[in-house]
């Protein structure tokens, strides 16, 4: 609750989010109750971040309808901190190459799971973990690949795999905070 107070506090100074006004706003409230009940369930540092993120996007006038930010949260609820490392992963693959650069080297061909394992080196020779997790996201409809062992070209590697709602729950859950950035 202390990091979700100072984020609206910075969110009203840099964006312009009147706190005043979210004290009414009864979606905002249920929300974040929700969030901070969930959040006591776990010690998960990963998923507290997210549920911080979620929690500080829903006070931002381009939040998504209130029946969307419950499904989403739900998604948060129930993902496992790997689940949301894939999904934010392969939302942008391209973008976290870029970001990581010296973890991946040359990518010229190969399949989904080397860039897994090359992102995250815990997960390296852990497909009883990412497996069952990736075909989790896909029942889901998180992701629109059901495999994540496909050979393919180094730009069949870094395509966008998450659907319109996996890329609304990366949203969801990412630092609207200029200085998360």
């Amino acid at each position: 609750m202390q990091e979700i107070g100072e984020g609206l506090r910075q969110l009203e100074r840099d964006v312009g989010v009147v706190l005043e006004n979210l004290q009414e706003h009864e979606a905002f409230i249920d929300l974040a109750l929700e969030a901070s009940q969930i959040a006591i369930r776990t010690s998960n540092r990963e998923k507290r971040e997210a549920l911080r993120n979620a929690v500080l996007n829903t006070a931002l006038p381009e939040a998504p309808e209130e029946s969307m930010q419950k499904m989403l949260l739900t998604f948060v609820d129930t993902l496992s901190a790997v689940h949301l490392k894939l999904l934010v992963l392969f939302n942008d693959p391209q973008g976290f190459v870029n970001a990581h650069q010296s973890n991946f080297g040359n990518i010229s061909m190969g399949a989904a799971s080397h860039l897994v394992e090359a992102a995250y080196p815990e997960l390296r020779g852990e497909r009883h973990i990412y497996d069952p997790v990736w075909k989790d996201l896909y029942s889901r409809a998180l992701v629109n690949t059901e495999s994540l062992h496909m050979m393919m070209t180094g730009m069949g590697i870094l395509e966008r795999r998450t659907t319109a709602i996996g890329e609304m729950l990366v949203e969801f859950i990412r630092s609207p905070l200029p200085s998360d950035a």
